[in-house]
């Protein structure tokens, strides 16, 4: 799998988890469930979304790692005259 496809999967995991853990933390906040067991329910896939959405950020940094290192080094080297 190419660097981009890898990218790509990895936003694409971001983006499903984070929409659904931003649901369901508003269904939690707003108690939007309409039983004790959905409520449950939302519960439960609003924090494996979390853990989800925790492992694809920790990938994303990975990947972009050397993207970081050449913008911190660029950003905190002295200015060159």
């Amino acid at each position: 799998m190419t660097k981009v496809m890898k990218n790509y999967w990895v936003d694409i995991i971001l983006l499903i988890s984070g929409v659904v853990c931003l649901g369901t933390g508003y269904a939690i906040d707003f108690h939007l469930a309409s039983t004790r067991e959905v409520g449950m329910l939302v519960k439960k896939m609003h924090i494996w979304t979390g853990y989800i959405m925790t492992i694809a950020i920790l990938l994303h940094v990975i990947l972009h790692m050397s993207w970081l290192k050449n913008v911190t080094c660029k950003n905190f080297s002295s200015p060159e005259n």
